[in-house]
This record gives C-alpha cells, sequence and structure tokens, in this order.
C-alpha cells in the first residue's frame, strides 16, 4: 500500500505489493501457466477451466438476434479472460547482499531503492531510499535515476536516464545488476513444466547466476577437459594419502570431536542479527553485535561500513534530542549548533533540517513578543528598535511592519496638540486594543495549529495535552473547538493502536471495527491530515482484504459488498478494482449457466440469476440482464 503506513509492514519480494495477495489464486493465471497462492496457502478455488464454444440447439423463445441468443451460442467469457502477462526481461543481481536475486520485468515501471516502500527492496546504504526506476514498454526497457545520492552506472559510466541491451550492467551502491532481455531469459530460466536445469546440492535447481558463473568458468578453461579430468586424479590421490596419514597419527579416543561454528558464519549470524536491530532504530545493541562481527571477521565489509552508519545515527539521535532541549529552553544559538552537528548521511538529517527551521521561526517570534512588549510600555524607542530586528530576520514580517507603523503614527500625533489630534490619538488606541485582540486571535489558532501539527507527527499525549490546555480558556471561541478535538483524540488513540494492530495481524474484523472508528476521529481533529489519510488507506486495504477471503469462499456477494466500500473511500484502489473485475466476469459465467437451463431448471436458473444481481454493480450487463431474466421466469 501504499506505502504513509505505519511501521512493521516491510516487504523485499516485489511479487507482494498489498494485502490482497494473501489469499486466493493470482488473477491473471491462465491455462498456460498453473496459477500460484500467496503466502496463506493455497486456495479452496478450483483451477480455471478452458474456454470453449458452446454449441446448443436454437432456443426458439429467444428473438432472432438478439444478445442472449448470441451469448449461448458462443461463450464470450472465453474471448475476454485476461491473459498473464509474459516476462520482457530480466534483472539479475550478481554482486551484493541480494546476490542470486532475479527480477522479472513485465509491462510497466517498478522503482528499485532501500525504502519498504519500493517495488524491491535493496538492503543496502549507499542505495537511495528511492534510487532507479525502470519502464518495461513494447519490449524496450529503460533506467531512470531518481535524483539518488551515489549515482546510478550503466557499464561503469554513469548515467541518469537510458535504454538497456542485453547484457548491459547495472551498478547501484554495493549491489550490480546485469539485464538479460526475453530471448536471454528463456535460455536462463526455463517455464514451469519443463525440462529442469541441472540441479546442484538438496535437489534445487541451479540459480541463474550460478549459471553464468559457471559459464564464465568453463570459457575461462577451454572446452577441452582432459587437463582437468588430470588434475583432478591427482588430488584425489593426494588427498588419500593425506588421509590415510591423518588417521594413523590421530590419537585413540572414543570421544567424537564436535567442531563449532566457523568465525565466518559467526560473524554472518553476528552481523544479520546487528541489522534486525539497525532496522528497529536500536542502535546500541545493534552496535554491539556488528562489531561481534568485526571480532570474528576483521575483513567484513559490511559491518565496517554499519558500524560507521550506526554511530551516525546514535550521534545524530544525541544531538537531535539536545537541540529539542535547547530550543524548549529559548538558547536559541547553541539549538541551531546541535542540529547542524547532525551528519548530512545520517537518516534523520531531514528532520535536522526541519528543526533547523523551527528555531529561526521560535527566535523571530521571541523578538517579535519582546517588540510588543515594549510598544506597550510606550517605549517607542527601543521597541523600534526591536521590530527592526525581526525584519533583519524575517523581511516581511507584518506584525512588525505594523508595530513600526504604529509608532510612526503615536510619533506623529505627539507634535500636534489640537483637540482633533488629541481624538485621532483615542482613536489610534482603539486599533491598538483591536490589533491587539487580533494578535491574540492569531496566537490561539496558531496554537490549535500547533496542536493539530502535533497529532499529525502521532505525538498523541502532547496533542491532547495542549487541547485540553486551550480548553480552559474563557472565551468559548477557544475553549469550545479545543474540547471537542480532545474528546476527539481520546477516542481516537486507543481505536488506532488497536487497529492497526489487529491490522498488521491481518485479524480483518477488528481492525475494520476499530479503524471505522479511528477514523472517525481523525476526521474530526485534522480531516485530510497525514493521520486520517494513513488510517483511511490501512482501512481500504481491510475492506479489500475482507473481500478477497468472501471471494475465495465463494461468498461473492459480501465480497462485493467490500469490495464496494473500499472503492467508496478510495477509487483508484487497484486491488478492489481488480476485485470488482473479477466479480463482474465471474457474474457474466454465472448468468450465461443460469440462462442455457432457466427452460430446464427455472428455480436454479432463478437462484442464479439472484446471485449475478448480489454480487454485480447494478448499472453491469449481467445484473441488468438478470433481472429482466428473473422477471420473466417469476411471471
Amino acid at each position: 500500500m501504499g506505502k504513509t503506513s505505519r511501521p512493521g509492514h516491510d516487504s523485499t519480494d516485489p511479487n507482494i505489493s498489498s494485502p490482497d495477495t494473501f489469499v486466493g489464486p493470482d488473477p491473471t493465471a491462465v491455462d498456460d501457466e498453473p496459477a500460484t497462492s500467496g503466502p496463506a496457502g493455497d486456495s479452496d478455488l478450483p483451477p480455471p477451466r478452458r474456454g470453449k464454444a458452446v454449441h446448443l440447439k436454437p432456443d426458439h423463445d429467444a428473438p432472432t438476434g438478439s444478445e442472449d441468443a448470441t451469448a449461448v451460442a458462443q461463450n464470450p467469457l472465453a474471448a475476454r479472460r485476461p491473459r498473464a502477462r509474459k516476462p520482457q526481461g530480466r534483472l539479475i543481481v550478481i554482486t551484493g547482499k541480494e546476490e542470486g536475486r532475479v527480477i522479472d520485468l513485465r509491462a510497466g515501471s517498478i522503482v528499485l531503492g532501500r525504502s519498504s516502500e519500493c517495488d524491491v527492496t535493496l538492503l543496502d546504504i549507499q542505495v537511495s531510499r528511492r534510487h532507479l526506476e525502470v519502464t518495461t514498454r513494447n519490449g524496450v526497457v529503460s533506467i531512470r535515476d531518481l535524483g539518488s545520492g551515489n549515482g546510478t552506472f550503466l557499464n561503469e559510466d554513469q548515467v541518469t536516464e537510458t535504454e538497456l541491451n542485453d547484457g548491459d550492467e547495472i551498478a547501484l551502491g554495493d549491489h550490480v545488476l546485469r539485464y538479460e532481455a526475453e530471448k536471454t531469459v528463456t535460455a536462463v530460466a526455463p517455464k514451469a513444466g519443463g525440462k529442469q536445469r541441472r540441479s546442484g546440492a538438496g535437489g534445487a535447481g541451479v540459480p541463474p547466476v550460478d549459471v553464468v558463473r559457471r559459464a564464465r568458468q568453463k570459457r575461462t578453461k577451454g572446452d577441452d577437459g582432459s587437463k582437468g579430468k588430470k588434475i583432478a586424479v591427482a588430488a584425489v590421490a593426494v588427498a588419500g594419502v593425506v588421509a590415510a596419514a591423518v588417521f594413523v597419527l590421530q590419537p585413540e579416543t572414543d570421544t567424537p570431536q564436535e567442531v563449532g561454528p566457523s568465525d565466518a558464519e559467526v560473524a554472518s549470524r553476528e552481523f544479520g542479527l546487528g541489522m534486525t536491530k539497525f532496522r528497529e532504530a536500536d542502535y546500541e545493541e545493534a552496535l554491539e553485535r556488528f562489531e561481534a562481527a568485526m571480532e570474528n571477521n576483521p575483513e567484513h565489509r559490511e559491518a565496517q561500513r554499519y558500524i560507521v552508519a550506526t554511530r551516525r545515527e546514535i550521534a545524530a539521535r544525541e544531538d537531535i534530542a539536545e537541540g529539542e532541549k535547547l530550543l524548549a529552553g529559548g538558547n536559541f544559538e547553541e539549538a541551531r549548533r546541535a542540529f547542524g552537528r547532525v551528519d548530512p548521511e545520517s537518516l534523520r538529517h531531514g528532520e535536522a533540517q526541519a528543526a533547523l527551521e523551527r528555531v529561526d521561526e521560535a527566535e523571530w517570534r521571541s523578538v517579535l513578543a519582546k517588540a510588543d512588549e515594549l510598544f506597550e510600555e510606550e517605549n517607542l524607542d527601543e521597541a523600534e528598535e526591536t521590530y527592526r530586528q525581526v525584519l533583519t530576520m524575517v523581511s516581511d514580517q507584518e506584525d512588525a511592519l505594523r508595530g513600526l507603523e504604529s509608532i510612526q503614527e503615536i510619533r506623529d500625533r505627539a507634535r500636534q496638540t489640537t483637540a482633533a489630534q488629541r481624538e485621532a490619538a483615542r482613536r489610534a488606541q482603539q486599533r491598538r486594543a483591536a490589533e491587539q485582540q487580533r494578535r491574540e486571535q492569531e496566537r490561539v489558532r496558531q496554537a490549535l495549529a500547533s496542536a493539530q501539527a502535533l497529532f499529525e507527527q502521532a505525538e498523541f499525549d502532547r496533542a491532547l495535552a495542549a487541547f485540553m490546555e486551550l480548553q480552559q480558556s474563557s472565551n468559548p471561541a477557544i475553549s469550545g473547538p479545543a474540547g471537542e478535538k480532545a474528546n476527539a483524540l481520546r477516542s481516537f488513540h486507543p481505536a488506532y493502536e488497536r487497529g492497526m494492530s489487529a491490522a498488521d495481524n491481518r485479524q480483518v474484523e477488528q481492525a475494520i471495527s476499530q479503524l471505522s472508528r479511528a477514523e472517525r476521529h481523525a476526521r474530526a481533529i485534522k480531516a485530510n491530515g497525514n493521520i486520517h489519510r494513513s488510517v483511511l488507506e490501512r482501512l481500504t486495504d481491510m475492506y479489500s482484504l475482507q473481500a478477497r477471503v468472501a471471494f475465495n469462499g465463494r461468498r461473492f456477494a459480501i465480497a462485493y459488498d467490500n469490495w464496494s466500500k473500499a472503492l467508496d473511500m478510495n477509487p483508484n484502489h487497484e486491488q478492489a478494482k481488480r476485485g470488482m473485475a473479477e466479480l463482474l466476469r465471474l457474474g457474466e459465467e454465472i448468468y450465461l449457466e443460469a440462462y442455457m437451463v432457466r427452460t430446464l431448471n427455472r428455480e436454479e436458473a432463478a437462484r442464479k440469476f439472484r446471485q449475478v444481481i448480489a454480487m454485480t454493480p447494478p448499472d453491469s450487463q449481467p445484473h441488468i440482464r438478470s433481472k429482466e431474466r428473473l422477471e420473466e421466469i417469476q411471471r
């Protein structure tokens, strides 16, 4: 899903892109290529049948040339059944942590990067979050760099956007991927059911990268293997002599020697544990694991790199915490230094940059408040100087400009002694009072916006405290909205936590119940904000997932109801759109079955027509025709 999504949903498999893939067969599978099930297990649905022409006697009750008569003479679903898109090429990872991984390229675009929201995730700190887009169209494959930090290289030359040729090698960080066109793919990866490639240990098929590597070794050695055979015979003889000598010299003992894991294996295990902790932002534990990996394997390059990255994240976290503390205490200069120490390569560099902007805003607002205080005390010279100081920070700050204008007006009036001028002074005082009231209203608006911003940042406790403080205001225009938002937040928080947890655990019904409640309260706090949209997207996914479960259980009316709800929330939801299309195709098939038996078994035909009406949109042809045929049967 796209994915503001809540942490916890992470997949590096490009074939798993949404909750709908957990159950049911691949809706694009055809007879030539068997459908594969999702991770939840095999579907109970029978395999799809081949479309065949239905030859029956003409129905004398149907009018000649009618649309229904044509549907009986030939099954229209067989011609319109979608065929699975075949790969038009592959990317094979030949270097890096993902070595051996094969990425099929079909028509459309995929994004490669470090983020879990990409179609293909590469665990490599040298790879940007969204690094590269690969587009396949009409058999032509092209790549486009998405503004990555370390760049994209094609055959060792840095590129921004270009087309690929068979055999091209693409470098992203520490990963190298080789492109193989369709003609090469058929030679490297035969279709399921064909002759299997020579197996390696354990009977598993040899990965494409191993096939290429062995082919290169064969070309290096040459086709004549007689020299290799002689060397192998000599090696076997030497190994036999050494084994005999070891057997004679070994001490007599009945205790078998236990061999523990090698240093390299220990280092690999520690590195894997460190990567898990790094993703969880448990940097202290991750650092211990990476250092343990280095102690067992000093040449472990990935551990060396991640030790540096982990220390960088620990330092960034400490600097940001120190900066926030200094900012809260009004020490703007030191806060600016703390935020500025965050390394540009840190994952939190963007957060530090945003904090620097907050420091600037807090500083000029503090100076402006001081100027307003001096103005109220009628210390006009110092107030003017302080207002000008604000303008050096924000050249078009309206409050400072108005303050200078007010000071000038006061000085102009001071030069006059007439009654008219004294009246003007009184009016100016009224304007100042109105201006002060306007400023107070602006402060209240900013306070509400600040509380809503805390809500958008998922700082729910701090947001609730801010709303409750505003609720204490004596002004009903302030306390009323703040109280409503505080009550909504009290109900939203537990529902949000329970709903997201249930969604992560695939407890669909509980997730829908809690997320529906959370969505309603999030809309009351800030409609269309980040939190509201994330809850809405997750709720849409849950409706779509529940619809898929119902569809696989042949409860088509329930599936239609849930997919309809998902599309009401997000008309562009791909899984829901595909599900509705499947329901429509199945509804057409059931309608044809009912139509063919309507004269032989009226009750069965009526049941099927009702089923089509319950599972298809009211404006669809199967729905409209089923209602017409049902009325004919009931007459």
